[in-house]
């Protein structure tokens, strides 16, 4: 037998399905958004510092040729920056990294990703979020030019994945590695990629990933606040259509603390069904 008072709390609930069911959708909508930044949040910055840790990255590039000599590890590699056309009349910044053995590189590695590898003498390899600011497909061939004016037609022969550098959407920059004999070596600026003894490894975009995170969180927050503001005022309303009610509980003995845990109890079996269902739909 159900006690009188949750057989009300019930009949509450089931008199106004509508008002009940947008209560429940709402904090469910607010649970779902906090939980699903939370779950994304964890992944994140634990595969983001992961991944970038497995790329070996460098602690510094050096302009020139020569090591700074706390290096525990150099590894050469040139960067010829350009221009790649787009469209007609349309360019986008090119950054070429000149790798020297693709099968041998110790210090912000790249995986390979799909087509060939390594690219030849007249190829590039793009990483892999700049096929589409490159608006390129595997197998195009692309126009680079230099600053001085020089051009080159390269073919894309695949993609790679460089953990260590921003999305290409990002900087709007499109990014490629060239072999150590590319035709594209043209007006290079010499760089040394290098590790030094207890360098501090963060990726170059994790504040930005952070920043990012936070905001998505701050609006899932700002959800379940509201949520919560649209569940009070509905109990609000329902305490003004039940104050001949609750004035008769009081008249045959019920305490305020008991007409209270009544409601709180309404609030709460609302509370568990939303848990219910954005729980499991955030961690998704």
């Amino acid at each position: 037998m159900i006690a009188p008072r949750w057989r009300k709390v019930l009949r509450d609930i089931g008199e106004t399905p509508l008002r009940t069911a947008l209560a429940v959708v709402a904090m469910a909508a607010g649970v779902f958004g906090l939980g699903t930044i939370l779950t994304s949040y964890s992944i994140l910055t634990r595969e983001l510092a992961k991944t970038y840790a497995d790329t070996n990255p460098s602690s510094a590039i050096v302009s020139g040729t020569r090591a700074p000599n706390n290096a525990i590890e150099v590894e050469p590699r040139p960067l010829v920056r350009a221009r790649v056309r787009i469209g007609n009349d349309e360019w986008a910044p090119l950054y070429l990294y000149v790798v020297r053995d693709f099968n041998d590189i110790h210090i912000d590695k790249i995986r390979r990703d799909t087509g060939a590898w390594p690219p030849r003498n007249d190829e590039v390899l793009l990483e892999r979020t700049a096929l589409s600011v490159a608006r390129a497909h595997i197998g195009d061939r692309v126009t680079m030019r230099t600053p001085d004016g020089v051009e080159r037609t390269l073919r894309v022969a695949g993609t790679v994945h460089a953990a260590g550098q921003a999305p290409a959407w990002m900087d709007h920059v499109v990014i490629g590695f060239v072999s150590w004999n590319s035709i594209a070596r043209i007006n290079e600026m010499p760089q040394l990629r290098v590790v030094t003894r207890g360098a501090r490894l963060r990726h170059p975009h994790a504040d930005q990933m952070d920043t990012f995170l936070f905001l998505l969180g701050a609006f899932g927050a700002l959800t379940l606040v509201l949520s919560a503001v649209l569940v009070a005022n509905m109990i609000h309303a329902l305490l003004a259509e039940q104050v001949r009610q609750v004035g008769v509980m009081k008249a045959i003995g019920a305490t305020t603390r008991q007409i209270i845990a009544l409601y709180l109890g309404q609030v709460s079996i609302l509370a568990i069904l939303a848990l219910a269902l954005g729980v499991p739909l955030g961690m998704s």
